[in-house]
C-alpha cells in the first residue's frame, strides 16, 4: 500500500521504505486538531503549552544528537526546493516529494486563519519558535541588504535596511521561547563565576563600597588565571583608564568645587568637638589642611581669604598714642574653592594615597578611615559631575584597585606544600578526606585527596572554573545563541 508524504503517494521500495533521506513519510508538523475539535478554552491553551514545549525540546535534542540525519535532512529539503526534476532520479524519488510534504505540513499549520488559529491554540511554543525563526532570518537578511547598499554608496537606504532588520531581529528574539531561559541561565553562570572569582583572590567585602565590582572587573578587564597574571593585567588596565580619565578632566570646560569635601569634613569636626571629643577633631585636623592650606609646590589654583579671629588693632596711633581699631581684616593664601577638572582629581589621588590606601590600624583609628573615605568619595563625585565620562571611568578603575591588591596578595600567599603542612597542622578536620584516601586506596588514593584538596582550593584552579563559567554565561546569553538553536527545531524535525 502506497505510503503518504505530505498528501503525495510515494511507491514504497528499498529506498524509500519509510524515510526520504532522512525525512520520515508523513505530515512534519504536529498534526491540527480535527474538525470534531473541542471548543477552545484558555485551560486549554494553558494544558497545551508544556507539550508544545516539551516537542521542541524534543526537536532540538533530536538535531544534536543526530547531526548526520539532521544534516541529510536539510540538505534533502533545500534539494526538493529546485523541483521535481527528471522521473526516476533522487531528485524526484526523494528530494521533491520531501519538500512537498514539508510545505503541505506549513500549509496546515499555517495555511489560513483557521490554521492559524489552531496552531497557537494547540502548539503555542512552537508557533513562536517558527515566529522566530522567520523574524530572525527576515533581520538577516534585511542586514545583508543593507550592507550591499553601503557598499554601493546608498547610505539612507542602508541605514533603512539596517534599522528594519534591527526591527526584525528584536521582535525575533521577543518571540523566542528560549530568550527568558537562556538569560537566565547565562546569567546564574555568571553570578557563580563571580562568587568563584572573589573566593579565588579572597577579594574583601568592603572592595563593594560605593558602586565598585571588583569580582567583575576581575572576570571582564583582566586576562590569566594565575594571582601573579592577573595583578599585572590589573595593573596596566588601571594605568589606560587613568590616562582616559585625565584626558577627559582636561578636555572638559569650567570648574569644580572642594566646597562639598570641605563642608562634610568641618561638619564632622564640628560634631565631635561639641560632643566634648579632644581625639577627633585632632584625627582629621590633617585632611582639612590638605583640603584648605597650599603647600609650597601647590600647582592648583589659590585664593586670599580672611584670616580667622578678631581683628588686630591698627599700627597707627591715635592723637594721644593709643592704637586705633583696624579696619582691614588679616588675609591669608589658602587653596580656593573653585579648582579645574583635572587640579580636583590630581587632589583626589593625592588625597586617596594620603588618608585611604595608606591607612594603618597602629597609627589611625577606623573611624578617621571612614571619614578619609567618605571625603574621597565626595571629591569623586564633584569630578563625576563636571566630566561626564568620569563616572563610568572611575567605577572601573575603583573596582580593578581591589583586585590589584588581591592578586599580589594571593601570588605572595602559600604554595602548595605550606597550604598542605597547614591543612594537617591544624585542628580543622581538613585531613579527612586524605585519611579516607589512604584507607580505601592507600598510598594513590591518599596523592588523589591531596591532589583534589589542592585544586579545590588552589587560586589558579579556582579561576579556570570562574572564566569558564562566566564565558559560558556570556555565550548563553548572547542573541547570536538563541537566534542559532532556534533553527535546531526545524533542522530536527527534518532528520526524524
Amino acid at each position: 500500500m502506497p505510503s503518504k508524504f505530505g498528501g503525495i503517494p510515494v511507491e514504497e521500495n528499498s529506498t524509500t521504505k519509510s524515510r526520504f533521506g532522512g525525512i520520515p513519510v508523513g505530515d512534519q508538523q504536529p498534526a491540527v486538531p480535527a474538525a470534531t475539535e473541542e471548543p477552545k478554552s484558555l485551560p486549554g491553551f494553558l494544558s497545551n503549552i508544556p507539550a508544545s514545549a516539551g516537542r521542541l525540546l524534543g526537536n532540538m535534542g533530536q538535531a544534536i544528537l543526530h547531526p548526520i540525519d539532521t544534516a541529510q535532512g536539510v540538505g534533502t529539503l533545500l534539494g526538493g526546493m529546485a523541483g521535481e526534476g527528471a522521473p526516476g532520479t533522487w531528485q524526484s524519488q526523494v528530494a521533491y516529494p520531501a519538500f512537498r510534504g514539508a510545505m503541505e505540513g506549513l500549509k496546515n499549520r499555517y495555511g489560513g486563519l483557521k490554521e492559524i488559529g489552531n496552531t497557537l491554540y494547540s502548539d503555542p511554543v512552537g508557533a513562536a519558535a517558527d515566529a522566530s525563526a522567520l523574524l530572525g532570518a527576515g533581520g538577516g537578511l534585511l542586514r545583508g541588504a543593507g550592507a550591499i547598499a553601503d557598499a554601493g554608496g546608498a547610505g539612507r537606504i542602508a541605514g533603512l535596511l539596517r534599522g528594519a532588520a534591527t526591527g526584525a531581529e528584536t521582535a525575533g528574539d521577543v518571540a523566542n521561547p528560549l530568550t527568558l531561559p537562556l538569560k537566565g541561565a547565562g546569567e546564574a553562570l555568571k553570578v557563580g563565576a563571580r562568587g568563584l572569582a572573589k573566593s579565588a583572590l579572597s577579594l574583601p567585602s568592603k572592595a563593594e563600597a560605593y558602586g565598585a565590582t571588583p569580582a567583575k572587573a576581575l572576570l571582564e578587564e583582566t586576562r590569566g588565571v594565575r594571582p601573579a597574571t592577573i595583578a599585572e593585567s590589573a595593573r596596566g588596565r588601571i594605568g589606560e583608564l587613568s590616562n582616559e580619565l585625565e584626558s577627559r578632566a582636561a578636555a572638559a570646560p569650567g570648574k569644580t568645587s572642594l566646597a562639598p569635601a570641605r563642608s562634610l569634613l568641618e561638619d564632622k569636626m564640628l560634631r565631635a568637638a561639641q560632643a566634648n571629643s579632644e581625639a577627633t577633631p585632632r584625627e582629621l585636623e590633617p585632611m582639612h589642611r590638605f583640603l584648605t592650606v597650599p603647600g609650597p609646590q601647590f600647582a592648583g589654583e589659590r585664593e586670599f581669604a580672611p584670616a580667622p579671629g578678631p581683628v588686630g588693632p591698627s599700627p597707627i596711633l591715635g592723637p594721644n598714642g593709643q592704637p586705633l581699631p583696624s579696619s582691614v581684616q588679616p588675609q591669608i593664601e589658602r587653596v580656593a574653592e573653585q579648582q579645574s577638572p583635572s587640579d580636583l582629581l590630581k587632589m583626589k589621588r593625592q588625597f586617596d594615597t594620603d588618608f585611604v590606601s595608606n591607612w594603618s590600624p597602629t597609627a589611625n583609628t577606623k573611624g578617621q578611615l571612614g571619614v578619609a573615605r567618605q571625603v574621597h568619595h565626595a571629591l569623586g563625585s564633584e569630578i563625576n559631575r563636571a566630566v561626564p565620562e568620569a563616572a563610568g571611568l572611575n567605577q572601573r578603575i575603583s573596582s580593578l584597585i581591589p583586585v590589584e591588591r588581591s592578586a599580589n596578595m594571593a601570588d605572595l600567599s602559600a604554595g602548595p606544600i605550606e597550604r598542605g603542612l597547614n591543612r594537617a597542622t591544624r585542628p580543622t578536620g581538613a585531613l579527612i578526606p586524605a585519611i579516607f584516601g589512604l584507607h580505601e586506596g592507600g598510598v594513590p588514593g591518599l596523592a588523589t585527596m591531596l591532589a583534589g584538596q589542592e585544586l579545590l582550593s588552589s587560586p589558579t584552579a579556582k579561576m579556570i572554573g570562574a572564566r569558564g563559567a562566566y564565558g559560558g554565561g556570556a555565550g548563553a546569553a548572547a542573541p547570536i545563541t538563541r537566534r542559532s538553536l532556534i533553527l535546531l527545531p526545524e533542522a530536527g524535525k527534518a532528520s526524524q
